[in-house]
């Protein structure tokens, strides 16, 4: 299965452990399904990670592990499905 996640799913894994966005990224690493991206989110994703009020709440470590799951694993495409 093919999937698009917004970013705010993203970063709401990331702020928030214990939540279903965490839950769906966690499958995705499971390889439930295929995650496709594009450069344009993943900027975004670097961009909002790095805003003081989201830096504030999220560990470093975690969002680097993450951009980089998401540049090595998921499938880059020009323009993904809206």
């Amino acid at each position: 299965m093919l999937v698009v996640l917004d970013t705010n799913v993203l970063i709401s894994a990331l702020l928030r452990p214990v939540s279903q966005p965490a839950i769906i990224v966690k499958k995705w690493e499971e390889r439930k399904f295929t995650l496709l991206t594009s450069e344009t989110q993943i900027e975004e994703l670097t961009r909002v990670t790095r805003y003081q009020k989201i830096k504030e709440r999220i560990n470093v470590s975690s969002t680097g592990r993450l951009i980089n799951e998401v540049k090595n694993l998921a499938v880059m495409v020009d323009h993904p499905p809206l």
